[in-house]
């Protein structure tokens, strides 16, 4: 029997930022990722090496996260992505349940209102909505077939441990995901383009 998904947790766990969701494109096919957002480094290598040069960590400890971070997945790339995938370090989840996350136990009516107030000053309440609906939202965008590489996580600078040869940098990236996995649609409203309104 498959146990339900803990969506209390799990939403609990984004607005904490203990989570974020990714959006992985891999041979042309996307995938709705929920992981820590250290696993969203590209190259954990790199990360490590910073912390073992500091005196952060020892020869010993950066050994063992070298075989033990992310599955044993050292960097991301094309070729490794779907052993991480497979891995019990990741969450893969389909469209449909992510758009139920992001919906979980909020009013119908609120989101309506926010609709509404399209271009308008908040209230307190629509305003707290706002920021439990951003934090649901996808915060990385990878694309393993272009080595492009998008992100709205501004407390931090991923795009630092991608290489070279990655197109790398801080922005938006709702247009870049289709449609029939984009789960922030209620009933016709985009509610990603409302919420990126009301945030800046």
């Amino acid at each position: 029997m498959i146990k339900p998904l803990p969506y209390k947790k799990i939403v609990q766990d984004l607005w904490d930022g203990e989570l974020s969701i990714a959006y992985f494109l891999v041979k042309e096919v996307g995938y709705w990722v929920l992981d820590y957002r250290y696993n969203y480094y590209l190259d954990h290598e790199i990360d490590a090496k910073l912390l073992l040069d500091m005196g952060k960590i020892d020869i010993v400890n950066y050994n063992k996260a070298m075989k033990e971070s992310r599955g044993g997945v050292i960097k991301l790339t094309k070729e490794t992505v779907c052993q991480y995938l497979q891995s019990e370090e990741c969450l893969i989840l389909p469209t449909k349940t992510m758009a139920e996350i992001f919906l979980y136990d909020i009013n119908n009516k609120s989101i309506v209102d926010l609709y509404k107030s399209f271009n308008k000053e908040l209230n307190n309440e629509l305003y707290s909505l706002v920021q439990i609906l951003n934090s649901r939202l996808p915060r990385y965008y990878i694309d393993f077939d272009k080595k492009l590489y998008r992100h709205l996580d501004f407390n931090y600078s991923p795009e630092s441990y991608t290489g070279s040869d990655w197109d790398s940098k801080q922005g938006d990236f709702g247009d870049k995901i289709p449609d029939k996995d984009a789960f922030w649609f209620y009933k016709n409203i985009n509610l990603w383009k409302i919420l990126n309104l009301h945030s800046t």
